[in-house]
């Protein structure tokens, strides 16, 4: 989970709190066994279905809430 962590602050996402990533756009929830991403601007929530980054990076990247020129080294 820490690297996920890393990864969300390296690429302009603040920590809220335990594991709560915040940026313009959306909120990331790492759980213990999932990642849940709220929307903003949809005001809905998506969930994956384990802890995987390429889940987070391609649904972050897709949807233009993070660059996908992203900083890899988090």
């Amino acid at each position: 989970m820490d690297d996920l962590g890393r990864f969300l602050e390296n690429n302009s996402f603040y920590k809220l709190g335990h594991n709560v990533y915040d940026s313009a756009h959306c909120c990331v929830t790492i759980w213990d066994d999932y990642i849940e991403i709220l929307d903003y601007k949809e005001n809905g929530t998506m969930h994956s279905n384990d802890l995987n980054i390429y889940w987070l990076i391609g649904v972050l990247t897709y949807n233009g809430w993070m660059r996908k020129e992203y900083n890899q080294n988090g």
